[in-house]
């Protein structure tokens, strides 16, 4: 069994330093409800992470709370970037994300 998800995730931080040139550092949200996709996810990750020259801040959100307090988390790290992991389902049941 395979999960796309895991398997395109440095493929998309390639493609993002390609959009995004100057970003260096990059935050990726994971759901902790999910901690075995979400390590397998950042296991890939962390590899293609230092090839591109960028740090990775992993935040971790389950709840709508959760995400309001991780996009503020954003502001502070001073992050160039958003990379999601296994969060969609948690992203169509939060409506509060258009602000």
């Amino acid at each position: 069994m395979t999960n796309l998800n895991i398997e395109t995730g440095p493929k998309r931080l390639e493609l993002l330093r390609q959009m995004l040139p100057a970003a260096k550092n990059i935050a990726v949200l994971t759901n902790p409800t999910s901690k075995t996709l979400a390590t397998t996810f950042l296991q890939t990750l962390r590899p293609a992470a230092s090839t591109l020259g960028v740090q990775l801040h992993v935040l971790q959100a389950s709840t709508e709370g959760d995400i309001d307090k991780t996009f503020a988390n954003l502001v502070e790290l001073k992050v160039d970037a958003l990379v999601f992991s296994q969060m969609c389902s948690l992203l169509r049941e939060t409506s509060n994300l258009e602000r």
